[in-house]
């Protein structure tokens, strides 16, 4: 028997299997179908916001922002009259049902653009307080380089490299970047940042190393002398946090341990006496179970809120 008529092992027919579609609800793209056309109607009643958004580090145009702004006013005007509708004609007569229902979808559209519309400022905030926090650090780093006779320039690019907060070094990498993508120079982009950046004490750094660098200053100095002014800012809040810490545990002893304490003694008491038609019992319970953990929660918060994770 031949060695060529033997047969031929078949090849299994695998074909790749079909990845399914990624379905996205792009928000910022349907609001700007649905109101592109409005937003340049009414940009005038947004002076200024179109700063805003760049000091918020919001990559987005300010029309697609107004449209996001009114697109998502309408979803909420929309939840707000659909969702509460049946379950109060269930429950009222027709007429104030309807009239309840415009309300509270005028009051969710409200607040869904004023929450849109105040959200850039949040932003600005947030972004200025850790600029601020990281400042001392930079300038110190900076004045090093400048010591070292670096130019102002190459200062900058190195810093973009470099370990420092997220937030600084994207404020340093859009100097970079005008000068590499719009080919201009450091002291038009480093005044263009000056504009853009979202903390004051940031812009007044670049401000004076602008001014510094283009009247052939001592960078060195300048930058030794800030960054001792920011040791000193920083060290001063510190000193105001700590205080601000030391309030808040008086105010934790107080409401809560002593506070308790004299609760549960007054309520033992009034059960002894026979509390007449207060449930001593069921007061014991309540501060024991429910006030004591929510006092503790509350000053967690509290002091979660007031005291970066940085520090």
């Amino acid at each position: 028997m031949s060695t060529s008529d033997s047969a031929q092992p078949e090849v299994p027919d695998i074909q790749p299997a079909k990845k399914k579609a990624d379905v996205k609800f792009d928000f910022a793209g349907i609001s700007f179908k649905i109101f592109g056309g409005i937003a340049p109607k009414i940009v005038k009643y947004f002076p200024g916001y179109a700063l805003m958004l760049k000091k918020a580090g919001m990559k987005v145009t300010l029309i697609k922002y107004i449209s996001e702004i009114l697109f998502a006013s309408l979803i909420a005007l929309l939840v707000g009259l659909l969702v509460p509708l049946p379950i109060l004609f269930r429950f009222f007569l027709p007429f104030f049902a309807i009239l309840v229902t415009v309300a509270m979808g005028l009051i969710a559209g409200a607040a869904a653009f004023g929450i849109m519309y105040t959200l850039p400022s949040f932003r600005i905030k947030g972004r200025a307080t850790k600029i601020d926090r990281s400042l001392s650090f930079l300038t110190n780093y900076m004045a090093i380089l400048a010591g070292a006779g670096v130019i102002p320039e190459q200062i900058f690019r190195s810093v973009s490299k470099s370990d420092v907060d997220p937030v600084v070094k994207y404020e340093v990498s859009e100097i970079i970047r005008r000068m590499e993508v719009f080919g201009e120079d450091f002291y038009t982009a480093l005044s263009v940042r000056v504009e853009e950046t979202a903390s004051a004490k940031f812009a007044e750094l670049l401000r004076g190393i602008l001014l510094v660098g283009s009247t052939g200053g001592d960078m060195k100095r300048y930058l030794f002398l800030q960054g001792k002014r920011f040791m000193r800012i920083k060290n001063l809040s510190l000193k105001k946090s700590l205080d601000g810490l030391g309030v808040m545990a008086e105010m934790y002893v107080t409401g809560g341990v002593v506070m308790p304490l004299i609760m549960v003694v007054m309520l033992v008491v009034l059960s002894f006496l026979g509390g007449g038609s207060i449930n001593a019992l069921m007061w014991l319970y309540f501060v024991a179970f429910a006030m004591v953990p929510m006092i503790s929660v509350l000053m967690l918060v509290i002091l979660d809120s007031s005291v970066p994770p940085e520090e």
